[in-house]
């Protein structure tokens, strides 16, 4: 159910940006609801974080410089990638 939950909040995510890039919809509403997403995201990571606060964390982005430099992009400008069924 975690991961469902990510996903969706991903693809809405993602789906919002490329709306805000392609200039389709109001500005200020698709910024808000890009801001809601990225809230909800947050809130639930703390919640699942207080939940398994005994399951060790991923190292953290500073420990793999190379992670985000290789491609140049941040969270902003990455697309997502999901490996499709075969």
């Amino acid at each position: 159910m975690i991961l469902y939950q990510l996903t969706q909040w991903l693809q809405e995510h993602t789906s919002i940006r490329k709306a805000i890039r392609q200039e389709s919809g109001d500005p200020g509403e698709l910024m808000q609801r890009k801001e809601q997403v990225e809230r909800q995201l947050m809130e639930q990571a703390e919640r699942w974080r207080n939940v398994y606060a005994d399951v060790p964390a991923l190292p953290a982005a500073d420990q793999f410089p190379s992670w985000s430099s290789e491609s140049g992009s941040g969270w902003e400008d990455a697309e997502p990638e999901f490996d499709t069924p075969r």
